[in-house]
């Protein structure tokens, strides 16, 4: 089968080899493409999910300063994609235990 693509074994000629090249360019390219696509949409999502817990957050601790509420809402983000537990419940247990102060201790 030696110099064949074709399962009708067709051989390949210059021609081929450059449509076949463009083809798989093309795949790649779409490829590419979708997972850019998915990593913007999935970024996004995320971003938003932050901010919504930026909101809870600031609803249970007002006095909490934009940045500490920011980092807090990262990391809580990130934890309920690990542990696939919903963020009330996260930012209910962090204001019952610790008033969202890191150097208390329950």
């Amino acid at each position: 089968m030696g110099g064949t693509l074709f399962a009708y074994n067709e051989p390949m000629n210059g021609h081929t080899t450059k449509t076949l090249i463009k083809v798989a360019m093309l795949l790649v390219a779409s490829f590419f493409m979708q997972s850019c696509s998915m990593l913007r949409r999935s970024h996004h999502e995320a971003s938003a999910k932050v901010a919504s817990i930026d909101k809870m957050i600031a609803i249970v601790q007002p006095e909490l300063n934009k940045n500490e509420r920011r980092l807090v809402a990262s990391q809580i983000s990130n934890a309920i994609i690990k542990h696939k537990i919903e963020p009330q419940i996260i930012v209910a247990i962090i204001d019952t235990e610790s008033d969202f102060k890191a150097n208390k201790v329950s």
